[in-house]
C-alpha cells in the first residue's frame, strides 16, 4: 500500500512540475490596443516646427498709377483742365494738368502741376493729399495774367479702370500785373469731381 501512495505522489509532483515548465514557456501576452497602457504607447510625434521664411517679399497687390481725368465741377466754372496722373509709387505721384481757363469775358491757355501723397498705398485708389500750383495767361489789352497755389485732402475709387473721386480744399490767388489784380480772388474755396479712366501700375 506504501509503494502505492509513494507512486502516486510521484506522478503528482511530476505532473505540477510539468505544467510550471508548460506556463514559464508560454510568451506574455500582450494587452489589446483599446487597453494599452500609457507606458506601452509609443510617443506622440512633434508637430513640425513653423518655417522661418520671410513672407515680406511677396509681390504687392496692383495699384492705380496712372490716370486720366477731368473736374466735372471746373468744367461749371470755366476751367476746363485735363488731368494727367503719374504714380511715382505707390505712396506718391504727380499730376499735370493742362487746360482753357475762361474768366469775366477773358479766356486762354492755363497750365498746372500737383503733388500728391497717397496713405492708403493703392495709388490713386484711395485717400489723396495734395498741393498745386496753377498759372494762366488771358490774352486782352493789355494781356492779364493769373497765379493761384492750392492745398486739398480727396478721395478718389477705382473700379474696373472708371475713376470717380472728390477732393475739397482752399485756393489762393493771385493777379500777374497791375491789370490783372480786379480778376484775382485772394482766397476762395476749392471743391473738385474727378472722372476719368485709371490703369494699374
Amino acid at each position: 500500500m506504501s509503494l502505492v501512495l509513494v507512486f502516486v505522489r510521484s506522478c503528482l509532483l511530476l505532473s505540477l512540475a510539468l505544467l510550471a515548465a508548460s506556463a514559464s514557456a508560454q510568451p506574455p501576452r500582450t494587452a489589446s490596443a483599446g487597453l494599452e497602457t500609457p507606458a506601452l504607447r509609443p510617443p506622440p510625434r512633434e508637430a513640425p516646427a513653423p518655417t522661418l521664411e520671410s513672407r515680406v517679399d511677396r509681390p504687392l497687390e496692383p495699384w492705380t498709377a496712372h490716370a486720366l481725368t477731368v473736374d466735372a465741377v471746373g468744367i461749371v466754372f470755366g476751367a476746363y483742365d485735363l488731368r494727367i496722373d503719374l504714380g511715382l509709387s505707390r505712396f506718391v505721384g504727380v499730376a499735370l494738368m493742362p487746360g482753357w481757363r475762361r474768366r469775366d469775358g477773358l479766356h486762354g491757355p492755363s497750365f498746372g502741376v500737383a503733388l500728391e501723397a497717397w496713405p492708403l498705398g493703392r495709388g490713386l485708389d484711395g485717400l489723396a493729399l495734395g498741393i498745386e500750383a496753377q498759372v494762366a495767361w488771358l490774352p486782352a489789352e493789355p494781356d492779364r495774367g493769373l497765379f493761384s497755389v492750392a492745398g486739398y485732402a480727396g478721395y478718389r475709387h477705382v473700379w474696373r479702370g472708371i475713376v470717380a473721386g472728390i477732393g475739397v480744399g482752399v485756393r489762393h490767388e493771385r493777379g500777374i500785373g497791375d491789370a490783372s489784380q480786379g480778376l484775382a480772388r485772394r482766397l476762395s474755396p476749392l471743391v473738385s469731381v474727378w472722372l476719368g479712366w485709371g490703369l494699374d501700375a
